[in-house]
């Protein structure tokens, strides 16, 4: 759960880091980066058994882990749209 807290708290300062600037820099690799973390913990989560009475709590990470990748899908698609202003903002509206 860490994890994945960590990796939604370092995109969205990809964003902070990035806005203003004529280009993402190394933010759309960073995310790339950043949404194989979360596959990986997807996985991990997807390979344990947990009791019935953690049932929920699992499905709830597993949750929360397909909604990071989302997000991230939505970072990614705006930084390869940079050049054009408009559309990189409509990812990110999209995105959160």
């Amino acid at each position: 759960m860490r994890r994945l807290r960590d990796n939604g708290g370092e995109s969205t300062s990809l964003l902070d880091r990035v806005q203003g600037r004529e280009s993402p820099g190394d933010a759309p690799d960073r995310a790339a980066a950043l949404r194989s973390q979360v596959e990986a913990i997807e996985e991990e989560l997807n390979a344990l058994k947990p009791p019935s009475t953690l049932q929920r709590a699992h499905d709830d990470l597993l949750r929360s882990a397909a909604s990071q990748k989302e997000f991230l899908d939505r970072q990614i698609e705006a930084y390869d749209n940079w050049s054009n202003r408009t559309s990189a903002f409509r990812a990110l509206d999209r995105a959160g």
